[in-house]
């Protein structure tokens, strides 16, 4: 779920806005679901131009899978986590988080319609600043490729992303949103996403024109990597192949042949551009 800015279309810059409070105006009416296009082309994203280490997205994920690693999967404690992020950085406008079904705890039955959360039961809650005072609510429009590609660029591709402004809607009302995502990964699997979004302002012909809910947004890499290229299957094998597992080990903990992992290692080390396991193992995400 992107992030928010002000929707303002008088050429203001966003920092000369209230950050705090964007959400002023009454509710549009939603915009027509747009197509979200989806480039491979490495980008640092505004919002976040620090490295890998200290990008606060990145960090946050890292900091949702030591907690998994330790067995903490209590949604309580994950979702103050995200208010503590919002408040703890005056910039950014929300923090949210979007769970494969089941992913956390087995749990979705038991939180449906829970603050936080939809009628799915799913783990997508969002702290948010866009009326003010922090507020949590459920995040929307992940369900599908498309619409969702800010969930699904991440999902499918195993990377962190940056995407360019679009509107969201957040608070009550729709706003101008650019965020940064990261995956959630678990023993190589994608599990989730966690995401900061700040405030945005288009580009005056961009916010103004009467299709501006439905002009395609891109989402593109937040860092570059050498494991860019390679397929979300291929980097679970790769994962696998890092931690010192054989072919047959592979083969076993994710359901496939190990003949196929074989097929998906010719493949990693034509990619990556070496020879051999120890070779590819070398290369950093």
């Amino acid at each position: 779920m992107p992030a928010s800015p002000p929707r303002f279309n008088d050429g203001t810059p966003g920092n000369e806005r209230n950050v705090q409070s964007p959400c002023k105006s009454e509710p549009q009416s939603p915009p027509t679901a747009a197509t979200l296009r989806v480039s491979l082309c490495a980008s640092p994203s505004a919002c976040c131009r620090k490295s890998r280490a200290t990008c606060p997205v990145e960090l946050l994920s890292s900091t949702f899978a030591s907690l998994l690693a330790l067995g903490v999967r209590d949604r309580s404690t994950l979702t103050g986590l995200l208010r503590q992020t919002l408040e703890a950085q005056p910039a950014i406008l929300s923090a949210w988080t979007v769970w494969e079904p089941n992913a956390l705890d087995g749990r979705d039955a038991a939180f449906r319609n829970a603050p936080g959360h939809d009628a799915s039961g799913r783990f997508v809650s969002c702290w948010h600043r866009a009326t003010g005072e922090p507020k949590l609510e459920p995040v929307t429009g992940y369900e599908k490729p498309g619409t969702g590609d800010w969930y699904w660029f991440p999902k499918r591709h195993i990377l962190s992303c940056h995407v360019e402004p679009i509107l969201y809607p957040l608070g009550g009302c729709w706003v101008w949103l650019t965020s940064q995502v990261a995956p959630i990964i678990e023993n190589g699997r994608f599990i989730g996403a966690v995401g900061i979004d700040c405030p945005a302002h288009p580009s005056k012909s961009r916010a103004c024109a009467p299709d501006s809910t439905k002009r395609p947004v891109h989402a593109t890499p937040l860092h570059a990597t050498r494991l860019a290229p390679l397929s979300a299957r291929e980097r679970e094998v790769h994962h696998w192949l890092s931690l010192g597992k054989s072919n047959e080990e592979i083969g076993i903990i994710l359901g496939i042949s190990h003949h196929t992992v074989k097929n998906h290692l010719e493949r990693i080390f034509q990619k990556l551009g070496v020879h051999n396991r120890f070779e590819a193992i070398q290369v950093e995400t």
